[in-house]
């Protein structure tokens, strides 16, 4: 702040800039009215990869896969607009099931190495990791960085060892077994 001053998200109103402590900001975490008719049209719209993200139950998984959707971020944004929605981790695996050959990408609450294991073993194509490393920029910069990427990278490297698994696809088939085995 002493550098750039208060922070601003030009995106939002190109005229009036609200800083992020504004009440205005509320027009960027969601609208009511937005429904999958307005997805469709964006996909037919849109001809790049179209990934879809705040999905948490299996019907929206299967809809997002009806309107051409190639992938989608199963998340409840970090519960920051809705802290009792569900958790990702509980629908993870049932909207993997609906999701066919679509990306499915997860994240909120993701912070350690156990957790980007937990997901990846529900499913997920990949764990999204944002806070640990907002932190590690505001506290060391490039440098925290690189610091927050170094001590995930030896976590998930510690625990995939300790489950006995060096690839994803194997810590996928461990958790596969033990659910059909009954011991997960």
């Amino acid at each position: 702040m002493l550098q750039r001053g208060v922070p601003k998200i030009s995106n939002i109103d190109p005229v009036q800039r609200p800083s992020i402590f504004s009440r205005e900001i509320t027009a960027v975490t969601g609208y009511a009215s937005f429904s999958w008719k307005h997805a469709e049209m964006i996909r037919r719209l849109w001809k790049g990869a179209f990934i879809i993200k705040g999905i948490l139950s299996p019907e929206d998984a299967r809809l997002a896969r009806e309107i051409g959707a190639e992938g989608v971020v199963v998340s409840n944004h970090g519960g920051r607009q809705l802290d009792c929605a569900v958790s990702p981790v509980e629908v993870l695996e049932a909207v993997k099931a609906q999701s066919n050959d679509m990306t499915v990408l997860v994240d909120s609450g993701f912070r350690r190495g156990t957790d980007i294991v937990k997901g990846l073993a529900l499913g997920a194509d990949a764990v999204i990791i944002g806070r640990p490393f907002l932190y590690a920029a505001a506290v060391g910069g490039q440098a925290g960085i690189k610091h927050a990427i170094r001590v995930l990278q030896r976590e998930l490297h510690i625990d995939m060892s300790l489950l006995g698994v060096n690839s994803c696809r194997a810590l996928r088939e461990v958790e596969r077994m033990q659910r059909h085995s009954g011991t997960a």
